[in-house]
């Protein structure tokens, strides 16, 4: 029984600290998701989905939801979403670019 509790213990905490794969953003998708707000004017007419305009908070209409909150929305979109943007598969395989030529520096910038 001695021998079992540190075992137990060893292998609760091992599963602790981390997120799930489910909900955590790989470093290219951090990545890309940088070139949003960069690039603001190139996304400067993101469209909402109804649910994620009741995001915008009091605002009248969808125009008046300024553009930090659609950009906020737009990233916490599903990378699947995203990747059907012709602009966000654009800086997505820029990513993918630098972190093959520059993997350490990709690395450590994107972690």
């Amino acid at each position: 029984m001695n021998k079992l509790l540190p075992i137990l213990l060893a292998v609760v905490l091992s599963g602790c600290g981390g997120t799930s794969s489910g909900t955590s953003k790989s470093s290219l998708e951090i990545c890309a998701d940088s070139y949003v707000e960069l690039h603001s004017f190139l996304y400067n007419k993101i469209e909402l989905t109804n649910d994620e305009y009741g995001l915008c908070g009091n605002a009248t209409d969808r125009v008046r939801c300024n553009m930090q909150t659609r950009q906020n929305v737009y990233k916490s979109r599903p990378l699947e979403i995203k990747l059907k943007d012709f602009r966000y598969e654009k800086d997505f395989q820029q990513c993918e670019l630098n972190k093959n030529k520059y993997p350490e520096t990709f690395k450590s910038k994107w972690k």
